[in-house]
C-alpha cells in the first residue's frame, strides 16, 4: 500500500496509531500478525544438494569422465588385451581422490562464506528510534511494526517503509534504490493524487 496517497491523519487512523505511538501489547500483537521487519530468507540447500552442486561443475564432470575412461582402460588392461600395468588402477584412484578433495574444499569454502555472511548480518543489525507509549526507545530494526512512530536523525538509516508526519529540511540519500547521487528532499505534506 502506498501510504503517501493518503493524508497523515488518514494514515494514522488506518494504522490505529497516534503521536504517542503504540503500546507494548499492540506491538506484540502486530509482530504476531505481520511478523518481523525483515526479508524472508530462501531455504538453505541441504548438505546433499551442496554436494550435487559441486559435482555438477564442469571441471568436476571432466574429471569424472576421465575417471570412467581410466577405469575402462584399467579393466581392459587387466584382461591383458593391451598389455597394461597395475598402475592403471592408481590413475583411477588419483583422479577420484582429486574429485573428492575438490568437493570437500568447495564445501569448506562455502561453509566459511556462509558463516562470514551471518557475522556481517549481525554486525549490520540496525537500530531505530521509535516512540512507544509516549516514550522514545531504541529498538532493533526488525522489531518495527506497522503503526510505529519512528524518529529519524541525521545519518540514520531508514529501515522500513514510512509515511512522514513532520520534517525539517529532510533529505534522503536514495542511491542504493534509484542510482541518484544527489540526496532527495522529502516533504511530509506531499500527497500523491490518484490518476484519473
Amino acid at each position: 500500500m502506498l501510504w503517501v496517497k493518503d493524508s497523515i491523519q488518514d494514515v494514522l487512523q488506518k494504522l490505529d496509531t497516534g503521536m504517542r505511538g503504540l503500546s507494548k501489547e499492540e506491538v506484540e500483537g502486530r509482530i504476531q500478525k505481520y511478523g518481523l521487519n525483515e526479508f524472508e530468507e530462501e531455504d538453505k540447500d541441504t548438505f546433499m544438494q551442496k554436494i550435487l552442486h559441486h559435482l555438477s561443475e564442469i571441471p568436476t564432470i571432466i574429471l569424472m569422465i576421465a575417471a570412467v575412461i581410466a577405469t575402462i582402460a584399467a579393466i581392459m588392461n587387466a584382461r591383458g588385451e593391451y598389455g597394461g600395468t597395475a598402475s592403471d588402477w592408481a590413475k583411477v584412484a588419483v583422479i577420484l581422490s582429486i574429485v573428492v578433495i575438490n568437493v570437500c574444499l568447495g564445501l569448506y569454502q562455502e561453509s566459511k562464506a556462509e558463516k562470514a555472511l551471518e557475522a556481517l548480518k549481525k554486525m549490520n543489525a540496525f537500530k531505530t528510534t521509535v516512540i512507544r507509549d509516549g516514550v522514545k526507545q531504541i529498538v532493533e530494526a526488525n522489531q518495527l511494526v506497522p503503526g510505529d512512530i519512528v524518529e529519524l536523525n541525521t545519518g540514520d538509516v531508514i529501515t522500513a517503509d514510512a509515511r512522514l508526519i513532520e520534517a525539517s529540511s529532510l533529505q534522503v540519500e536514495e542511491a542504493a534504490l534509484t542510482g541518484e547521487s544527489v540526496p532527495v528532499e522529502k516533504d511530509p505534506a506531499a500527497v500523491i493524487a490518484e490518476p484519473v
